[in-house]
């Protein structure tokens, strides 16, 4: 039994490092009429800070984001002539004819290759991790918006579902997740995540469209704050909105909340937060946030 225990432990790590692992690349297009999407064109994100620590952003002459300063170190971003990121961190990216990713490297051990189905969506994802390949399937509904994600893992760990429901500004408010499943149909454990939204800009999404990306779904971490499904691991949804409030019920029947409160400049940009979250064995934390811009 110990056996068994260290080798499921040692699954479990795996199967977090290919959760946790950081991508860029863009899977969908967001409706260009929406006018939360767009943020102010002259203003731009200047330093996070989350408690003590703090991040400092540094932009090129066309005000693409090319780096980020933080208590690690300095972490650059690197685009092609054609404006696409081609490098960020230890991560190398390589495109197909299509101007699309195809492929994401670390290493030679550790990579990722996309395939796109005939309407341009990534329809299949293959993570590569050392001798531990673990495969994505995408599905979408009639507008080809994301609704489900399914993650085979190793045997051990099986499969892993994630569904969403987004309101009428394309900010998730619902994120199901299910796992304990060895068929990918029956699953034994389910989560359930609810979101609720300001009407308010959002510094990540203001961030984000700096690296010359405009969708929301994608796999660059580079914002922080009310990230709605980052329990899905390597997929990170930019809201267009600031997360107000989350209520989870977890599958062991457990449940956990947050509770942030803005302050707003002129903009409508937060310039500070409080966030008071309640773990699941009701234990209270607070945490400070900062946000300062700059106009260019």
């Amino acid at each position: 039994m110990k056996i068994l225990k260290k080798k499921n432990n040692m699954y479990s790590t795996i199967f977090k490092t290919i959760l946790l692992t950081l991508f860029t690349i863009t899977l969908f297009n967001c409706n260009k009429d929406d006018d939360s999407m767009q943020p102010e064109q002259n203003i731009r994100l200047k330093t996070y800070a989350i408690n003590e620590y703090e991040y400092d952003f540094i932009y090129n002459d066309l005000g693409k984001i090319t780096n980020f300063n933080t208590s690690s170190g300095n972490h650059s971003i690197i685009y092609n002539g054609n404006g696409q990121i081609i490098q960020k961190g230890t991560d190398s990216y390589t495109y197909n004819g299509q101007g699309k990713i195809s492929k994401i490297s670390s290493s030679i051990d550790d990579n990722i290759t996309i395939v796109y189905n005939n309407k341009g969506l990534i329809a299949t994802m293959v993570n590569k991790l050392g001798p531990h390949i673990s495969h994505m399937s995408f599905k979408y509904d009639s507008n080809d918006k994301l609704v489900e994600t399914v993650l085979k893992g190793p045997p051990v760990i099986g499969y892993h579902r994630n569904k969403f429901v987004y309101d009428e500004k394309e900010n998730i408010i619902q994120h199901i997740s299910e796992s304990g499943s060895r068929d990918g149909v029956n699953y034994s454990k389910k989560s359930t995540h609810n979101f609720v939204f300001d009407n308010k800009k959002k510094p990540d999404y203001n961030l984000l469209s700096k690296t010359g990306i405009t969708d929301a779904l994608t796999f660059i971490r580079i914002g922080f704050s009310g990230r709605s499904i980052e329990q899905s691991g390597i997929l990170f949804y930019y809201n267009k909105n600031n997360l107000l409030s989350s209520q989870s019920v977890h599958s062991n029947g457990s449940s956990s909340s947050k509770e942030y409160s803005y302050v707003y400049d002129e903009n409508d940009y937060p310039i500070s937060a409080e966030l008071v979250s309640i773990s699941k064995i009701g234990e209270s934390s607070t945490n400070y946030y900062k946000w300062t811009y700059e106009t260019y």
